[in-house]
Parts: C-alpha cells; sequence; structure tokens
C-alpha cells in the first residue's frame, strides 16, 4: 500500500476510534468508516474508483487534488508521497 493508502486507513481508524468512544459498536464504527471513502471522494471532486486507483497505485493525483486531500485528511502533501 502506498502512502496515499496508509494517510486513508489513518483517517479512517481515527473515525472508528471517535465512533467507538461516542457509544457506537465496533462493527457499526467500522461500516461507517468504510462509508467515509465515498465522502472522501466526494469532498475532492472526484470518484471513489479514483480514489481507490490511488490508494492502491494505480494512478495518482495531480497536485491540486493532493493538495485538497492532504488538507482532508489532515496531513501535509509529503506525508502523501511515496519516495520511491
Amino acid at each position: 500500500m502506498n502512502k496515499i493508502g496508509r494517510a486513508v486507513e489513518k483517517w479512517q481508524d481515527r473515525r472508528v476510534v471517535a465512533a467507538i468512544n461516542a457509544g457506537c459498536g465496533r462493527r457499526k464504527a467500522l461500516a461507517q468508516a468504510k462509508a467515509r471513502r465515498k465522502d472522501i471522494a466526494e469532498a475532492i471532486g472526484v470518484t471513489e474508483v479514483t480514489l481507490f486507483n490511488w490508494v492502491n497505485g494505480h494512478t495518482t493525483p495531480n497536485a491540486n487534488k493532493l493538495a485538497q486531500l492532504a488538507a482532508l485528511l489532515g496531513c501535509d502533501v509529503g506525508d502523501l508521497i511515496d519516495d520511491g
């Protein structure tokens, strides 16, 4: 998994923990986190397929989308760029 994938997973993990802490069951929290990928895609104006391709390293976002994704995930653009 590339850095974008890891950042998305970290964001989802924070959502799961927050949902559990708010009293949701683990199963519901995990379901909410999965749905969040759709929210990520919508927030930055791409399809879920595009986000899937970024997460799995099939394609890469342009600079504008990368900046939007970093802002949404609460990280720096450099955190999303693979060094290799």
